[in-house]
């Protein structure tokens, strides 16, 4: 099913009401040039594996290219055997090459790939609500990090990021400073803060923020020239604007 980001978010809101998000899932096929693909397992057919992600049509890996198959948690499936008896409601539980693996009532079970023709999994709606609630929490995170170096990169202009806390007086101070230097440059200089919410916060723990205020200097190719994270009188601000040329 194609979703948007937008039913990612709904659907994971609904998940949390549903208390189905107790731990991270996400399914993962592990390819032969060591690159990995997430999302979630549809099948197996024709010699090819099948993967949903949350905003594409599903992908499919030829087994030939897949060493090894997660999945969190273990699906119900139907399993079409060649020359042996079919299986129904078990639980594939994952694939090493070239065997995939099973629990069954009776226990475990390997079936080598050359006797399967096909796997269907069964429909599970709480399991794919734990898969795109995960989705949605990796999107989250990602986007202030992206947007933070969306505003930096290929502006055309000097562009000022200030790390920012609200309740750190030096943070709101300086942070102003720097803003009017930026305003009063008729367009040569763009200020843009970000607003953290704590020493937690996912911006601060990715680009290892541990005092604010801080500043960032991009060039107008996006490139970061200089950073104040220590020192901040209007004297060093006026060095590292003057530094910049814009």
């Amino acid at each position: 099913m194609f979703m948007t980001i937008q039913h990612v978010l709904r659907m994971a809101t609904l998940a949390a009401a549903l208390g189905a998000l107790s731990a991270p899932a996400a399914d993962m096929l592990t390819l032969a040039d060591g690159q990995t693909v997430t999302g979630t397992f549809q099948g197996y057919r024709s010699g090819q594996f099948e993967m949903q992600s949350d905003t594409a049509k599903p992908v499919k890996y030829p087994q030939l290219r897949v060493t090894a198959l997660t999945l969190s948690p273990p699906v119900a499936v139907q399993v079409h055997r060649r020359g042996g008896k079919n299986l129904n409601g078990v639980q594939l539980t994952g694939y090493q090459k070239p065997t995939f693996a099973f629990a069954t009532d009776t226990g475990d079970l390997q079936i080598p790939g050359v006797q399967v023709a096909s796997i269907e999994a069964m429909p599970d709606m709480q399991r794919d609500m734990q898969h795109v609630a995960e989705s949605a929490r990796t999107a989250q995170a990602a986007v202030p990090h992206d947007e933070t170096f969306r505003l930096a990169i290929h502006t055309g202009t000097v562009t000022v990021i200030q790390f920012h806390m609200d309740t750190v007086m030096s943070s709101v101070r300086q942070g102003g400073y720097v803003q009017s230097r930026c305003d009063d440059s008729r367009g040569k200089l763009r200020f843009e803060r970000v607003d953290l919410t704590g020493w937690d916060d996912p911006v601060a723990q990715r680009y290892h923020i541990a005092s604010v205020p801080q500043f960032w200097f991009f060039d107008r190719e996006g490139n970061l020239r200089t950073k104040l994270t220590d020192r901040f009188t209007t004297d060093d601000i006026d060095a590292a604007f003057a530094a910049m040329r814009p």
